[in-house]
């Protein structure tokens, strides 16, 4: 449909808006593929990272409520 009003607009140059519709939609499926590939890659780090930091800020509050800290 809206092809078929773009023809009705513009004429012929309908087909390059199609080609270069085409050529997106075919070059983003291995650029999508490798996104998703360093994606989890940093979602696992990020992970480790905020486990990291839930444990310290655990560590904290047993110093705190031990009252093992210097004044």
């Amino acid at each position: 449909m809206a092809l078929g009003m773009l023809c009705k607009v513009v004429g012929m140059a309908w087909i390059a808006a199609l080609a270069a519709a085409c050529f997106t939609l075919l070059l983003n499926t291995p650029i999508e593929k490798c996104q998703e590939k360093y994606q989890d890659k940093v979602m696992e780090v990020n992970d480790e990272r905020m486990k990291a930091t839930a444990e310290a800020l655990c560590n904290m509050c047993v110093l705190k409520l031990q009252a093992w800290e210097k004044k």
